[in-house]
């Protein structure tokens, strides 16, 4: 993880992912929350990924930020977000906020589609240079919601 990302104190974090995820939330269409189905294809997709310890949601944003600086349509925006902060304050107890954030983040790496069953598929489209970075925002997300 850049070192101006995990450096962000949990304001600065919150808030650039959150300016992130207002800006592309028409991207997001219907996946706007973690549903019960959708851990089960996360935790399979991404076996391991799942400690039932807690984490927070400036932890979890800085884990989005990473990835999404890495990505190249990405990067230029969330840098600009990091070195320039808002003036603009975060709800710091708002985790539904920062799940939703997070869902957007990792659709710009993975693909979620439900088959003819209903059952969600994780793809994974875009690998990120650092491989361990979206395995951490998994079992961040994960651990966010309550898992």
């Amino acid at each position: 993880m850049p070192t101006s990302i995990t450096n962000l104190d949990d304001t600065h974090a919150l808030t650039a992912l959150s300016a992130f995820a207002r800006a592309h939330q028409n991207q997001a269409g219907q996946l706007l929350s973690l549903s019960p189905d959708l851990r089960e294809a996360l935790e399979a997709a991404f076996p391991g990924e799942s400690p039932r310890s807690a984490t927070s949601p400036a932890d979890a944003a800085r884990a989005a930020l990473a990835l999404l600086a890495e990505h190249p349509q990405h990067g230029p925006a969330i840098r600009a977000l990091v070195e320039h902060p808002s003036p603009q304050r975060f709800d710091l107890g708002s985790t539904a906020l920062i799940v939703t954030a997070v869902l957007i983040a990792l659709q710009t790496h993975i693909r979620i589609q439900r088959d003819e069953e209903g059952k969600y598929k994780i793809l994974v489209e875009k690998k990120p240079t650092d491989a361990g970075l979206l395995g951490d925002l998994i079992r961040k997300l994960l651990k966010l919601a309550g898992g």
